[in-house]
């Protein structure tokens, strides 16, 4: 019986293409998004923005040739804010 569910269960997560939930990144604040790069390829992003825009220009991380990890870093522009 048990085999059953979790086989219902796959079959359900593919088909409504629930398979980068993650119910622990979640809770940690991380959401997934579908993008596509200016050469058309592709991938998902895993980000803590609640939105990613269409047009949003952003430099993610690659984890694999598919999963992109947004990350976030400050980049001084000039002298300004060093001390």
């Amino acid at each position: 019986m048990f085999i059953g569910f979790l086989f219902v269960l796959m079959v359900v997560y593919v088909n409504s293409n629930m398979l980068f939930v993650n119910p622990l990144l979640s809770a940690a604040g991380f959401h997934f998004f579908d993008c596509q790069d200016d050469t058309g390829q592709q991938y998902h992003v895993v980000s803590r923005r609640q939105d990613l825009p269409n047009g949003l220009v952003f430099r993610p991380a690659l984890l694999t040739s598919y999963i992109r990890l947004e990350v976030v870093r400050d980049e001084f522009k000039g002298d300004a804010g060093r001390s």
